[in-house]
């Protein structure tokens, strides 16, 4: 193939012929579009933490929240809030390495009833900044880096359980020593009538502090429920219904009392 000669010219290739000089600038300039468009997407220009997942960068660090039983009855999984999100960790096991920006991070454990924080620990044990027992959370120290320097924090929960009562008062026309059945929490209770005021009781069992339970009675034949009250006062939750012979108790520490009195119904008149 023949060399056109150069003339110092302007030559013409053609309608079709590709400008090899203004196309690679064009792949410059895109190349240097999608490398700048990627830096933003990772908030480098912007001095911006890049997203989790991203992989350990500077201002990235880990950390793992673990869950322990103090003592029995402490079962299940337990939700957590790590920074801006939340995990679930099963008793006796631990969360998978979470990604978060170094520095102060705040691990909070959400309420569960008749489960207590009686402790929260750290590895190493210098990273915890700061506890709140009541209020079931921690703040500690994420330092920079991979998982070979993640931060450990470990929860541990004691179960509190409280007792409930029901008592039954024989009032007018009953007579002492007369059965009464009752559902307690989904439970079948019998209880004996005894003489006022106080009644005669039966335990129905132990539920977790803080639980709502219900408790019906049923109601025999020719019986109504007249007075019913509950034993620390603050644990009666909403009101009595004696006319659905029911009541529930919010279940705290100790016992929680539960008296019903029923009496005898007068005979129809005619």
């Amino acid at each position: 193939m023949k060399r056109r000669p150069f003339t110092g010219e302007r030559q013409d290739f053609g309608a079709g012929a590709p400008r090899r000089g203004p196309a690679r600038a064009g792949a410059l300039t895109r190349a240097l579009l999608a490398l700048l468009s990627c830096l933003l997407s990772f908030g480098v220009l912007l001095g911006m933490d890049p997203p989790a997942g991203a992989g350990a960068g500077a201002g990235l660090g880990f950390v793992e929240v673990c869950k322990a039983a103090d003592g029995d009855g402490v079962t299940g999984t337990f939700v957590f809030e790590v920074a801006d999100r939340t995990v679930e960790v099963p008793v006796g096991s631990c969360s998978p390495a979470l990604q978060v920006p170094a520095g102060e991070v705040k691990v909070v454990e959400r309420p569960r009833p008749g489960v207590t924080v009686t402790g929260i620990a750290t590895w190493p044990a210098d990273r915890l900044v700061r506890l709140d027992l009541p209020g079931r959370e921690a703040t500690v120290r994420v330092v920079a880096g991979d998982v070979s320097t993640e931060t450990i924090v470990t929860f541990s929960n004691r179960f509190d359980a409280g007792v409930v009562k029901v008592c039954k008062v024989a009032g007018s026309g009953v007579t002492e020593g007369r059965r009464f059945t009752f559902d307690v929490g989904g439970t079948a209770v019998s209880v004996p009538a005894g003489p006022a005021p106080d009644g005669a009781c039966s335990v129905a069992g132990t539920f977790p502090v803080g639980s709502l339970v219900a408790i019906v009675e049923a109601v025999p034949p020719g019986t109504e429920v007249s007075a019913i009250e509950v034993l620390p006062g603050d644990r009666l939750e909403g009101s009595p219904n004696l006319a659905g012979a029911r009541v529930t108790v919010r279940v705290g520490m100790g016992t929680t009392h539960a008296r019903f009195t029923n009496r005898a119904l007068p005979p129809p008149t005619t």
